[in-house]
């Protein structure tokens, strides 16, 4: 198996200052108080990807949602579920404001989608796999699928946002506007995977409710020999420890309401079963630059020169603490047998 650490990633590139920092804390607080469910009375947290009811509790964020981490997986989940699809239908998401900005569209495709579909198509390669067409669920803005237009590959997309779906159709996508129940067949979906060399689920998982029944009904579907993709973000981080020493005030990661579990390494072979062969993984974060951005939110500051040198050096410290086992997001690149 290929396993690759660190992604180079620029921020001020897509605009993610202090100022955008604070929107985006902002706008989540507000969800997360549109969203609210209160745990319900003897409710016993579960875990969603092992089952286990063996858990503690890791962060609570707003001070309402509790995060547990789960004794036997190791991964983090959330105890009490918002409604999941009144808060991806018909609504703005926190993250889909950011993923259809058109000032830092393709300064997005170009540092965050298209390293990641290089890696796996180089994965494709060295299995003989030739891929013609790529379902990418959950496609947001349609940035893989730019990335694929790019390449001559034909790439479909799955959308349950009808602002994305507008909004990467704009850019000559093909983008099907859908909210995807495991429970109901969809004709239209069922044929996607079928016919797809590759089916990929980017920054999906998180926000489902059953994780390893979502990966089961792909799985079930796709062909033998097709490459399925995940990713995820990942615990033990440093994204972790920087929500933990900063509950009130979070934006990525543990993100309340919308992140619903944080996975571990061991939530892999959950997710999977045996049903596949993992070929690669790659893990990367931001890490290091959420602690310094922490420091900032924590003293009350909206600037510093040298918060910005500091920031500068992200992509020489964070490879480390990939390596470490320390990254905070975790791409991993399947074949159905």
């Amino acid at each position: 198996m290929i396993i690759k650490y660190g992604k180079t990633l620029t921020m001020k590139i897509i605009s993610r200052d202090l100022g955008k920092i604070y929107q985006m804390i902002a706008s989540s607080h507000e969800q997360s108080d549109q969203c609210y469910r209160a745990p319900l009375e003897g409710d016993i947290p579960r875990c969603r990807i092992c089952g286990s009811e063996n858990a503690e509790l890791f962060v609570s964020v707003w001070g309402k949602y509790h995060y547990y981490e789960c004794r036997q997986c190791g991964s983090l989940f959330l105890q009490n579920l918002p409604n999941v699809e009144k808060m991806y239908i018909g609504n703005d998401t926190m993250n889909g404001k950011y993923l259809i900005d058109e000032a830092v569209y393709e300064q997005r495709v170009k540092m965050i989608s298209e390293p990641k579909v290089q890696f796996i198509l180089d994965q494709c390669r060295e299995n003989g796999i030739n891929v013609e067409q790529w379902t990418d669920v959950g496609c947001g803005g349609g940035e893989v699928l730019r990335v694929l237009q790019n390449l001559n590959i034909r790439g479909m997309g799955i959308e349950p946002d009808a602002n994305e779906c507008e909004f990467a159709a704009s850019k000559g996508l093909k983008v099907y506007n859908r909210y995807i129940d495991v429970d109901t067949d969809d004709e239209l979906i069922n044929q996607l995977i079928e016919e797809s060399d590759v089916v990929s689920i980017l920054n999906v998982l998180e926000h489902v409710t059953e994780p390893v029944q979502f990966v089961r009904y792909f799985l079930e579907k796709m062909r033998g020999g097709g490459i399925f993709v995940f990713e995820v973000p990942r615990h033990p981080s440093m994204a972790s420890f920087a929500n933990l020493t900063c509950d009130h005030a979070v934006y990525r990661h543990c993100v309340a309401p919308i992140h619903l579990q944080i996975f571990s390494e061991d939530a892999v072979e959950y997710l999977l079963g045996d049903e596949v062969d993992v070929i690669a993984k790659w893990e990367f974060g931001q890490g290091y630059t959420d602690v310094l951005t922490n420091a900032m939110i924590l003293a009350e500051k909206k600037s510093s020169p040298l918060y910005d040198r500091l920031m500068d050096l992200s992509n020489n410290i964070q490879p480390i603490i990939d390596e470490a086992g320390f990254g905070d997001v975790m791409l991993v690149v399947a074949r159905k047998r």
